[in-house]
């Protein structure tokens, strides 16, 4: 709730104070159940396990970034540009598409190149991608933004396939349900934050500076998973 009804209700409402207060100690009688419980939910060895936490701990770090700039992309476009609703919308289609098209492609090389080298490169790449996009915002750039764009898409996709393999490879085949649903609820919270922090700090703003901070942002998000990354066990070595 702190997260996200920060924006739309104020961060010094009660609700969301309350929330804030209540979800540290929420997780902590969680884990002192699951430790306790004979057939727990999300098994305590598994998050002892670095080759199940890495890959979904960079996945929603990287979630942080990508979703928080896409969400805020149609009010850049807008403000920026002053572009109408059915333009914002076919600007946006690179994105989703490169995103597409690499997911494919970071599944062939997944086995290839190794998952380690395929999720950094990806990450690196979505960081790079947010720079250029922030520039191309400040400077109003279209083409660079578009750019960048594009290769924030091409980059996250890259990865995903990767990710979801070295997750479920860690958690092996009795546990596979819960890596998947770890991973995408970690994905979803880290969304939830990167749309609730960097629309917080956008507001109404229409400044390229502040843009370009913004998407500075997201590429720190981008810089910390790639550092997660690096801890990803290659699925050769399980071999």
């Amino acid at each position: 709730m702190a997260v996200n009804r920060g924006i739309s209700w104020g961060f010094d409402h009660p609700a969301v104070i309350t929330g804030a207060v209540l979800a540290p100690a929420g997780l902590g009688l969680f884990f002192h159940i699951e430790h306790r419980s004979d057939a727990p939910l999300l098994p305590p060895a598994l998050l002892r396990e670095p080759a199940f936490v890495r890959p979904i701990a960079a996945q929603a770090m990287l979630q942080v970034g990508f979703v928080g700039a896409m969400v805020m992309a149609p009010f850049l476009l807008e403000r920026r540009w002053g572009f109408g609703p059915t333009v914002i919308g076919l600007l946006m289609l690179p994105r989703p598409l490169s995103f597409a098209f690499c997911a494919r492609l970071g599944g062939a090389h997944d086995s290839r190149h190794g998952a380690q080298r395929v999720v950094v490169t990806g990450m690196l790449l979505f960081s790079a991608a947010m720079l250029l996009a922030g520039i191309g915002a400040q400077q109003r750039w279209l083409p660079l933004f578009l750019f960048g764009a594009m290769l924030a898409g091409a980059g996250s996709g890259y990865i995903r396939p990767t990710v979801a393999n070295a997750a479920t490879n860690a958690a092996g085949d009795d546990d596979l349900g819960i890596a998947g649903g770890s991973m995408n609820m970690l994905q979803q919270i880290g969304a939830a934050i990167g749309i609730t922090v960097l629309t917080a700090l956008m507001a109404d703003s229409a400044d390229g500076t502040r843009f370009l901070l913004l998407h500075l942002v997201a590429a720190a998000a981008g810089l910390a998973a790639a550092w997660l990354a690096i801890g990803i066990r290659d699925h050769q070595s399980d071999n």
